[in-house]
């Protein structure tokens, strides 16, 4: 199912014009494709086409990794800001 951009504006918090030109950029490389809604032709949907699927797992595949690799760091600090470590005793790692 193709998303309006009303819902892709909702989705990305952002607002419709901004969303509007993000659309536009994406659409002149070849990522999206426009189409009018035939129930309502007041209401666009965005299609996601082959070069913006390959971009969007491109995308995801980079993310996961990020977050893979900080994963422990970020426990830590989560950690740290919540202070598990002070009401559940202290870690076996020492800390310089």
């Amino acid at each position: 199912m193709m998303p309006t951009v009303r819902a892709l504006a909702e989705r990305l918090g952002l607002k419709h014009n901004s969303t509007v030109e993000l659309i536009n950029r994406m659409e002149a490389h070849g990522y999206v494709q426009r189409k009018r809604n035939s129930s309502d032709k007041r209401h666009a949907l965005v299609q996601l086409l082959a070069p913006g699927q390959q971009l969007l797992e491109r995308v995801a595949r980079q993310r996961i990794t990020e977050v893979r690799a900080g994963g422990v760091e970020l426990v830590e600090a989560m950690t740290a800001v919540l202070g598990y470590r002070k009401r559940h005793g202290s870690s076996s790692r020492k800390r310089n």
